[in-house]
């Protein structure tokens, strides 16, 4: 049976999905993405924003059409399983706190006799019966561990999960509850695993990863275990919360073996507007966060998340997130229009940004992201980047990868006898863009 995945929102999902779909390959089913046909449909939804809701629905029904079970499960079934349960009658819903159960649904499926030929009835009683039989589990956040990716080139490593900022307008800790961290000992085992998988890019993940604590030692001194190792892989960081970023942090991101590649979640460059988010910094961290990061990484790949249109944010606040982006200068940013999350503090803000006010100042800022990335990228014009090669060697000649800043690349000349897929090449940038054009030199160590 063809089982096919559909994820939405954030690395982290992107994890678990990989790890979900391990478990069914690793139990003798067909597994692919959402676009192909299939008998089970398995949709890792999100809940940041209303229309990443809005898009799972569509999903959601959409598979629902077919003669298929739909699993409906992460973020969004967290906060409102009725309204995906709702959908049709062939979509089982399962929370995020029971999302781990799946792993243990391929062998519940190869215990009845031709499921997928079963009247759907009958199979939506069947999983009924197998999320009744877990009602009562407890929430295992690490049970995820992946050794070969379905999806990704890359390898991800989840090492922390949930929050406890509390921020005004979302709603993370509702889905994914308070921070928890994997054990140093058991990340490094996890490590060492994908390392001798041959993954030569793994990339730490989590809600918060800047806040990791376990057993006191924190993210430096975890990065510090990890290169300490000795090991091929270089290691990508999926986003640095500001104030989380000091001194003996970049002492430590200024290692070779981590990428030059940083996201900060900033969200806005109003002190006004960032105090009423019930964020734990102001602009001027945010600049210095920067600073230090540029001060240990000179050239590094700087994007930043802005939220535009929250509630009370008037011209003068847009004005002060447009100086911020100026003395940052990021090399793209992830804008987001404030989006109203039932069961947060800003849900009932008053007062409201005019929906063509905020379309106005997303569009504003979006195109200003083009530009800084189109001159960050052009910066980079006749320089060399080390690149992992992401698919199989295309038939036009263009490979894919990801460099250590983060440019996406379109890489000619790999040699097509000697195509090496997830290792990691030498090549010189020829052309700006997105994405931009490289030429392959050599294959590295």
């Amino acid at each position: 049976m063809i089982v096919a995945f559909h994820t939405l929102g954030c690395k982290l999902n992107q994890y678990e999905t990989e790890s979900l779909a391990e478990a069914f390959r690793s139990q003798g089913f067909d597994v692919g993405g959402g676009d192909r046909r299939a008998g089970l449909y398995i949709v890792n939804t999100c809940t940041v924003t209303s229309k990443s809701e809005q898009k799972a629905r569509r999903i959601i029904r959409g598979f629902a059409q077919e003669d298929a079970v739909v699993i409906a499960t992460g973020c969004y079934a967290e906060v409102d399983a009725p309204a995906l349960a709702r959908l049709a009658d062939n979509v089982v819903v399962i929370p995020q706190r029971l999302k781990g159960i799946i792993h243990k649904l391929p062998s519940f499926l190869n215990s009845l006799p031709a499921f997928h030929e079963l009247d759907p009835a009958v199979r939506k009683r069947h999983m009924a019966r197998f999320v009744a039989a877990y009602q009562d589990r407890p929430n295992r956040r690490f049970e995820y561990q992946v050794s070969s990716f379905s999806f990704h080139s890359r390898a991800f490593l989840k090492i922390q999960d949930g929050c406890d900022y509390g921020c005004s307008y979302c709603r993370i800790p509702q889905a994914r509850g308070p921070s928890v961290c994997l054990a140093p000992e058991v990340v490094v085992r996890r490590f060492e695993d994908l390392a001798a998988g041959g993954y030569r890019e793994i990339v730490l993940t989590g809600v918060n990863i800047g806040a990791y604590r376990s057993g006191g030692c924190d993210l430096g001194g975890l990065l510090e275990q990890l290169l300490g190792l000795h090991l091929p892989p270089r290691i990508r960081l999926s986003s640095l919360e500001p104030e989380r970023i000091d001194e003996n942090l970049v002492r430590i991101l200024s290692h070779g073996q981590i990428c030059p590649h940083f996201h900060i979640p900033v969200q806005s460059g109003s002190d006004r507007i960032l105090a009423a988010m019930k964020r734990r910094y102001g602009a001027e961290r945010v600049i210095r966060s920067a600073s230090l990061l540029r001060s240990a990484r000179p050239g590094a790949f700087v994007a930043a998340d802005l939220i535009v249109g929250f509630p009370g944010e008037g011209r003068e606040d847009f004005e002060a997130t447009r100086r911020l982006i100026g003395r940052i200068e990021p090399a793209r940013l992830h804008v987001f229009p404030f989006s109203p999350r039932p069961g947060t503090a800003a849900f009932e803000m008053q007062p409201q940004v005019a929906a063509g006010v905020k379309k106005n100042r997303v569009r504003d800022l979006i195109e200003l992201s083009d530009r800084r990335l189109e001159e960050y990228s052009t910066s980079w014009l006749g320089r060399t980047v080390e690149a992992v090669l992401e698919g199989g060697h295309p038939p036009d000649g263009y490979a894919q990868g990801v460099s250590e800043n983060y440019l996406k690349l379109e890489i000619s000349h790999v040699p097509r006898e000697d195509f090496r897929a997830n290792s990691v090449v030498a090549c010189r940038i020829e052309r700006s863009g997105k994405p931009c054009r490289a030429r392959f030199l050599e294959y590295c160590a």
